[in-house]
């Protein structure tokens, strides 16, 4: 059972051993910031409600794939569209 899986060179795999994966959907989500909030509060909003976040705008946003965080970045704007432009690769020992 051992053999089937991809041998490792020293502490890293090469794409090709993966490729078996490579159809394997995961969840990619970006986080902007968080708050808290009483049900009050949110029961209040309305189209036009001003959600202020905790994180500051300097702060940037955080890629996670199924919940493991993966990246830093910021959200940028590309033939107006907002997409994210990875600064940071987050490595699993940070976690």
């Amino acid at each position: 059972m051992m053999d089937s899986l991809p041998k490792q060179h020293g502490n890293a795999h090469s794409l090709e051993e993966f490729a078996f994966l490579s159809d394997l959907k995961l969840k990619l989500s970006v986080s902007l910031g968080s708050l808290k909030m009483t049900l009050k509060e949110v029961i209040e909003l309305t189209a036009g409600s001003v959600i202020q976040l905790s994180t500051p705008t300097s702060a940037g946003v955080e890629v996670s794939i199924n919940g493991v965080p993966l990246a830093r970045g910021e959200i940028i704007s590309v033939e107006d569209r907002a997409v994210i432009q990875l600064k940071e690769i987050i490595h699993p020992e940070k976690f």
